[in-house]
């Protein structure tokens, strides 16, 4: 069963397999790196199967005009419903911040 959570716990080293995957060439490898642009993401959502991160969702930046929502998940969990459920974790945190 997939668990999602929001905010920081990520396992970075599957985040830089999911970029990869996602096919992304400007993969930081510095874990300092990596880590400064993951806490300067507006929201953070992510799936787990167990303790497995299989997806991750993020919103960058300005959320009021010019947000950006980047989604992947692993190519074992597709078509499996995660990706609509974080991007839908990620609207719900996004209208909360509004109220």
């Amino acid at each position: 069963m997939i668990k999602y959570r929001e905010g920081y716990e990520i396992d970075y080293i599957r985040l830089i397999e999911l970029l990869a995957e996602a096919g992304r060439d400007d993969v930081p490898t510095d874990f300092k790196h990596l880590s400064d642009m993951v806490e300067n993401l507006k929201i953070v959502v992510t799936a787990w199967d167990f303790d497995y991160m299989v997806g991750f969702a993020s919103l960058s930046g300005d959320e009021e005009i010019n947000g950006k929502i980047n989604v992947m998940v692993d190519n074992e969990y597709k078509n499996q419903g995660i990706e609509k459920e974080l991007k839908t974790r990620i609207d719900s945190s996004l209208a909360s911040s509004f109220q």
